[in-house]
């Protein structure tokens, strides 16, 4: 053995360090290294042996052969980290996947070093290493004749600072990161050296199909969406069978007896098995089972079977498969998908000359016609879906708003035309398009995996006949979905203006009313039972303008955000007012989120933007699915926001306690009271210091109102309540809705003397505002409105249930950081449990969107009534938390 590496290995072996740091640079090498270890026994590594004579000194018991494939070689430094981590249990392993760059003459050792990283980074998956993937370096750095790269100043300076930048800022580590052995500081670089550290711009890939063995396949995403890939890759070869039983291992997470689980069993089927909790259970079979899902694995596998297959593509077969059966992925009928064509990311539009422009003064989106005229290469957007992003620039948008806008010229001005589709560009520019044109857009959700189309139609009937849409854009596929009668304009037909009538398109835009309505926004209820609540254009731009103020919102932040935009949060923070300021937008689908939820800070990392609003069960949720295999550089941010439920302590601890060290403290995270009926925020807390808690509640406060808005809590005789008592939450103010879409009745019941009745309960102390819940019947779960009695009233009629026997209810699940949805109800005699259960979740998914959580079949009689011969909710629901039928959730 070299006498140099004798000191190396005597310190690693009798010292304790803070900190390894690892690369794998010689695993592009020519050569392949069989090396012998008395605690590893014998291990393979790619090594460049031949070009150091003491490399070639250090392996005096190794023999030379052809490489080894990528996925042999990611085993075998499996294999040592696992030899490393006994010999150092304190310390943290950071590993560097090595750079190409320096490979371009080389395309076989360039391609190994491209295939490497998201192999390695899927297997250390949970192993608690760091994993760094291959970073770009100015050609100064990698050309330096540096071949001892270890005993390189260049490489002790780059791995300093990127413990300094990844590692120690994160974790809290020591500043000095070697631990009781230092390296000898590095002279600083003169200027006349000309080195730069900054990263440049990733090189295109190479035209070569990058190998790579039990990956996924070439075309899935290699971006580190937090350590899960797209793609499921090709299946394995062979299959083997595990002493592992997959219905007992999805029961034990469940809480439930086995026999509950068959294989039907999965989403919404099974008490505890809800959108929410899916990626959970399948992170638990990946513990359980020792494998890494793909994301289609875990959007696609919603019943045991379907796991059963994603299992066998993975090489496993339980050891309950059943005898005989045939192991395919259970044929369901997917929701219709988003239209083929795309919008062009890169106009190249030149800057319009402003003074042969009339712009649209008065209009929503005149600031952002302005903009895109002037700098139409300004991001407007950054679409981010199935591991592919999609740049959108502010010229294109609005070529292609004013395309849209082109297609409705026979409807007159003020015509309602609704959008409904799924996760696209299309629903921005449609929207604009509408609005530049004085018609009236409204945003409507399509249909989901878990709808029936039947009962999805009749709902969506009583909706559309209300609103009576002169036009509704949506795709071909999901055109099935509606009513026959619906004028549909399909998405596949837009063709954006070009870019020499676009000054033209945009002067003969008509004048704008600002008093006129500028959108619906439909909120709280069923799908037929939906309020469509009308906004003018200027009572739309006032709140833009005092909310992004009460942010300290700045040009150009970037705002991320996966919020659908047919609810007001996503609606207003997400589009709106980033379009109307001037932000760019980082748009992700909101059920790839569900199913990857730190695809959000992968991608807040990478574009540094500095606001996202957020539902108070997402922060939970984003923790749980983060099992520290990777950090996030949050610096960037400066408000995390919780609406649209009511802020919860616990909620805002466990994402501090995960996220404080990668830059995003409690100082950050902010609450906003809001509502459609408001535009948006009513109130929101100061951001930069941590947000005050209210200490008669488990809630956090929700800060001051806007300027303008006044609230006044009120109690049950209708008059102002004394300071700090809690009340019915009324509001006034200039940010006010101008009523309900045709609804008089319901506006002239909410509306009084300018005071509107949010329905909401809470109270005011010191100027501050702590929301508590809803004092009716309308419960929030998940961020979305649902009308109890409606939903009570529908299940009421099923065949088993007695009448006027139901409760639907939310109570709160401490685990997961939301409210549950549950249903509880007493049978008719002679029902069947097991088939009256599947009949009231397959109801109460129709009728709402949303499946229980919990159903409950209670004994006649379970359910409290009032002295008025109604349920009397809050006792009932207490009643069944402490009765032996209680769920199993947290407090």
């Amino acid at each position: 053995m070299p006498p140099e590496t004798k000191p190396f290995l005597h310190n690693l072996m009798h010292e304790e360090f803070d900190l390894l740091l690892m690369d794998n640079l010689g695993d592009v090498g020519r050569k392949l290294v069989h090396c012998v270890n008395p605690e590893l026994g014998t291990f393979k590594v790619n090594s460049a042996v031949g070009e150091s004579p003491r490399r070639q000194a250090f392996w005096p018991l190794c023999r030379y052969t052809p490489l080894i494939e990528t996925a042999q070689s990611v085993e075998c430094w499996k294999k040592i980290i696992g030899y490393l981590k006994k010999l150092q249990p304190r310390a943290r392993i950071v590993f560097f996947c090595t750079h190409y760059h320096n490979a371009a003459d080389d395309p076989v050792r360039q391609e190994r070093a491209r295939a490497f990283y998201p192999l390695f980074a899927e297997r250390m998956a949970g192993s608690g290493v760091a994993v760094i993937p291959p970073i770009e370096l100015p050609s100064l750095l990698y050309k330096l004749p540096d071949k001892d790269h270890f005993e390189g100043q260049v490489y002790r300076a780059l791995a300093g600072h990127l413990y300094l930048t990844t590692v120690a800022k994160f974790d809290g580590l020591p500043a000095n990161p070697i631990g009781s052995v230092q390296a000898p500081a590095s002279p600083a670089p003169r200027e006349a050296d000309g080195i730069s550290v900054r990263p440049e711009p990733l090189p295109p890939p190479p035209q070569e199909t990058v190998a790579r063995a039990a990956a996924e396949p070439p075309e899935a995403n290699t971006i580190p969406m937090g350590i899960r890939s797209y793609g499921r890759g090709p299946a394995a070869a062979t299959v083997r069978t595990v002493a592992i039983s997959l219905s007992e291992a999805v029961a034990d997470y469940l809480k439930v007896a086995p026999t509950v689980v068959d294989e039907a069993s999965g989403t919404d089927t099974v008490d505890g098995w809800d959108s929410l909790s899916q990626l959970n259970i399948m992170t638990h079979l990946e513990k359980v089972f020792g494998i890494q899902f793909a994301f289609d694995d875990i959007t696609d596998a919603k019943t045991v079977q379907t796991i059963r297959e994603a299992l066998r593509h993975l090489g496993i077969v339980a050891s309950d498969e059943p005898d005989g059966a045939s192991i395919t992925a259970a044929i369901t009928q997917d929701p219709p998908s988003g239209p083929d064509v795309a919008l062009e990311s890169r106009t190249k539009l030149p800057p319009a000359d402003l003074f042969q422009v009339r712009l649209p003064d008065t209009n929503l989106f005149a600031d952002f016609v302005a903009r895109a005229l002037r700098t139409p290469d300004t991001r407007f957007a950054l679409f981010v879906s199935r591991g592919t992003e999609r740049p959108l620039d502010c010229g294109g948008m609005l070529r292609h708003a004013l395309g849209a806008a082109r297609r409705l010229e026979h409807l007159p001005r003020g015509s309602i035309v609704g959008i409904m589709l799924p996760h696209c560009e299309h629903i921005y520019g449609t929207f604009i398009g509408c609005v530049l044109a004085g018609l009236i857009p409204t945003i409507l959700p399509p249909l989901t995996s878990k709808q029936d189309p039947e009962v999805f139609r009749r709902s969506m009937d009583v909706l559309l006949q209300r609103v009576r849409p002169g036009a509704l854009f949506t795709t071909r596929a999901l055109e099935a979905t509606l009513p026959s009668w619906v004028p549909v304009q399909r998405i596949e037909d837009i063709e954006p203006v070009s870019a020499e009538t676009l000054v033209a398109d945009v002067n003969a835009l008509p004048a704008t009313d600002p008093a006129a309505t500028a959108f619906l926004q439909h909120s709280s209820g069923t799908t037929g039972h939906k309020k469509g609540v009308m906004l003018s254009h200027a009572t739309v731009r006032r709140h833009v303008t005092a909310y992004a103020a009460s942010i300290g919102l700045r040009p150009r932040d970037g705002i991320a955000s996966w919020l659908p935009l047919s609810h007001d949060m996503g609606l207003i923070t997400s589009f709106l007012m980033p379009t109307i300021m001037g932000n760019p937008i980082v748009s992700l689908d909101a059920m790839e989120w569900v199913a990857n939820p730190t695809l959000l800070l992968h991608h807040i990392e990478r574009q540094r933007t500095a606001f996202v609003w957020l539902p108070n069960f997402a922060f939970h949720h984003i923790v749980r699915a983060d099992d520290g295999a990777r950090t996030f550089d949050l610096t960037s941010l400066r408000g995390v926001i919780s609406c649209s439920e009511p802020a919860r302590s616990a909620s805002f601890d466990a994402f501090a306690g995960r996220y404080a060290a990668m830059g995003c403290g409690p100082d950050k995270l902010g609450v906003s009271y809001a509502m459609a009926e408001n535009v948006f925020a009513v109130t929101q807390t100061g951001l930069g210091v941590p947000t005050a808690r209210d200490p008669a509640s488990p809630y956090l406060s929700s800060g001051t109102p806007l300027p303008g808005v006044e609230i006044e809590i009120r109690g049950e005789d209708g008059k102002p309540a004394a300071e700090g008592e809690v009340g019915a939450i009324h509001l006034r103010g200039p940010f006010l809705f101008e009523g309900y879409h045709a609804q008089p009745e319901l506006t002239a019941e909410r509306l009084h003397d300018g005071w509107y009745d949010t329905r909401d309960i809470g109270r005011v102390k010191d100027g501050q505002l702590t929301v508590y819940g809803r004092n009716d019947d309308m419960l929030i779960v998940n961020g979305r409105n649902i009308i109890a009695h409606e939903v009570e009233d529908e299940v009421s009629r099923l065949p088993g249930v007695a009448p006027g026997r139901v409760l639907l209810c939310a109570p709160h699940d401490q685990a997961v950081g939301s409210d549950r949805l549950s249903l509880l109800a007493e049978p008719s005699d002679n029902a069947d449990e097991a088939a009256l259960k599947a009949s009231l979740r397959d109801a109460v998914l129709a009728i709402c969107g949303i499946a229980p959580t919990y159903i409950a079949v209670l004994p006649r009689g379970f359910l409290i009534k009032s002295t008025s011969g109604k349920i009397a909710r809050e006792e009932s629901k207490r009643k069944w938390l402490d009765s032996s039928w209680k769920p199993d959730m947290a407090a």
